[in-house]
């Protein structure tokens, strides 16, 4: 009845390295999927994207990839027959290269290493994430595309912070 694309390579820097790669799985694999749906008359398509994609004109692999599969979503979506709609992630904290990173130093009793320790970012949880799919999904409209966000991410949040909030989370949850 639905399809929540939440299928990529996710990795930014991984997506520089291995541009092949991350154009066949967010791009192909995009096309792909919206040809299984159209041959299987798939009522409704919810894509993940991401919002580094709001950027009008970037270099990046990775947030021009995602940005192409946002314009086969769009054209997907003005044939008429199946309901298609959109969400831009900021960093996902739970589900973040981040965490599985700090984590691995962690139980490896390796030092955990920060680009910078006054590095800011915005994040959403896995939770929010997975509410803001489900919420698209009720609100597409017939032969158009929307992209939801999560509008208030808060304040930005701090690296270091974020690390030592991580480390503790670790000994005590998992440890």
């Amino acid at each position: 009845d639905i399809i929540y694309h939440v299928a990529a390579q996710r990795d930014p820097g991984f997506a520089e390295k291995e541009m092949h790669q991350t154009v066949t799985n967010n791009i192909f694999g995009t096309s792909n999927l919206i040809e299984a749906a159209r041959e299987n008359d798939v009522p409704q398509v919810v894509y993940a994207s991401t919002g580094k994609a709001m950027r009008p004109f970037t270099p990046d692999t990775y947030a021009s990839s995602k940005k192409v599969g946002e314009g086969l979503m769009a054209d997907f979506a003005a044939e008429g027959k199946t309901l298609c709609s959109g969400v831009r992630f900021t960093h996902v904290v739970d589900n973040s290269l981040i965490f599985d990173k700090i984590q691995q130093w962690i139980y490896t009793d390796s030092p955990i290493r920060l680009h910078g320790a006054d590095i800011l970012f915005y994040m959403q949880s896995a939770r929010e994430s997975a509410q803001l799919l489900l919420n698209s999904g009720l609100e597409a409209e017939k032969n158009t595309f929307t992209m939801h966000v999560i509008r208030d991410l808060d304040w930005p949040v701090n690296l270091l912070d974020l690390a030592l909030f991580f480390l503790i989370v670790t000994i005590i949850y998992f440890l």
